[in-house]
Formats: structure tokens, C-alpha cells, sequence
């Protein structure tokens, strides 16, 4: 689990969770994110939809190299996690694949219609010119998103029979065991992008 969140991190550019210590939190925020992403990738194996082939997998694998300053710093890292290139490369053609799964569920919850960034602007009394609109749209696409993928999600876990064997990485009961972006600091950085 601590690897899965090392490596979502590095993904992510958080190049210090490459090495540093990470707190009681992080781990629990982290632990979150990968029951989702194992549910998650559970419902895209079994629906057989957006599997990775080795071309993904090299390219996953150089973006993740990429984050690295030096070749000896990528080495490092994999030495410190004990994760080989290949376990590396499953894990991240695993978030690709659950990325793309969340997009093509999440897609259209994208699409604002101009009647609701209207009446989002005139609730603000905001300017009504075209970059006001454009940020409207875009606060207006994550915010639905968001809640598409906290459905998603929940829906999933609803299904799901998880099970903690360590009290401490239990999720607080008001925290809730959703994984929409930005609920838990982690999660925020972790994100569904």
C-alpha cells in the first residue's frame, strides 16, 4: 500500500513522496484511493473495456521515469519500494486504465449547458463576457464530475465488501469512504485526472 501511494504521488509530480516518510494520514488517504482504484479496476476488467497493451505500458512508464531528475534517482526509488520495472509498469497501466474508465463514465457530466453557466454567473452577479463564462463552464464541468465520480464510486463501494485490518488506517467515520477528488488532502493530489 505504501509503494501504491509512493508511486500514485510520483505520478502526479509529488517527487518528495518518492523518499520521505509518509504520516498516518497519507497512508490512510492513500489506502482510500487504492480500494477505489481496485474497485474501480475490478468494474473495467470485468466490463473488458480499456485494457493497456505494452506500447501503454512503455509510455506510462517513461512519463513516470520522466518525473525523476537523474536515472539513478528512478533506480533509487524502485530499489527503496522493491518494485521491479514490470510491477512498476502493472501498476500503472492500471491507473490508466481506471483513468480512462472514469472519463468515459464521467464524460458527459463535462458538458454545461449555456442556460446553467447563465444562471451560475447571474447567481454571482458576475460579469457575463466570455472568460467569465469560460471559468463558470470549467468550475461548473468539475463540480459535476466530481459528483459523478463520488456516484461512481460510492456505487461501487456499495457492492464491495472491504474489510480493515489495521485500526488505524480506518477512515474517520465522518470522513466517509468516498474518492472524489480533493475530499482528503491525499486524494487531492492523488485525483482522477
Amino acid at each position: 500500500m505504501e509503494e501504491e501511494t509512493r508511486v500514485a504521488l510520483v505520478s502526479r509530480g509529488a517527487l518528495l513522496a518518492a523518499a520521505q516518510p509518509l504520516d498516518a494520514p497519507a497512508l490512510r488517504a492513500g489506502l482510500e484511493w487504492l480500494i477505489d482504484q481496485l474497485l474501480l479496476g475490478d468494474e473495467a476488467a470485468r466490463l473488458q473495456v480499456f485494457e493497456g497493451d505494452r506500447a501503454s505500458g512503455a509510455a506510462e512508464l517513461a512519463r513516470f521515469r520522466g518525473q525523476f531528475a537523474a536515472p539513478e534517482d528512478f533506480r533509487a526509488f524502485l530499489e527503496r519500494c522493491d518494485l521491479s520495472e514490470a510491477e512498476l509498469t502493472a501498476i500503472l497501466l492500471r491507473s490508466l486504465r481506471v483513468k480512462r474508465y472514469v472519463e468515459s463514465r464521467v464524460a458527459h457530466a463535462a458538458q454545461v449547458p449555456e442556460a446553467e453557466v447563465t444562471a451560475w454567473l447571474a447567481e454571482r452577479r458576475a460579469g457575463q463576457g466570455e472568460r467569465a463564462r469560460k471559468e463558470a463552464r470549467a468550475r461548473l464541468a468539475e463540480a459535476r464530475v466530481a459528483g459523478e465520480v463520488k456516484a461512481l464510486v460510492r456505487d461501487l463501494r456499495a457492492r464491495a465488501d472491504v474489510r480493515y485490518l489495521d485500526e488505524e488506517l480506518r477512515p474517520a467515520p465522518t470522513s466517509g469512504a468516498s474518492s472524489a477528488p480533493g475530499e482528503a488532502p491525499l486524494r487531492g493530489r492523488l485525483g482522477w485526472r
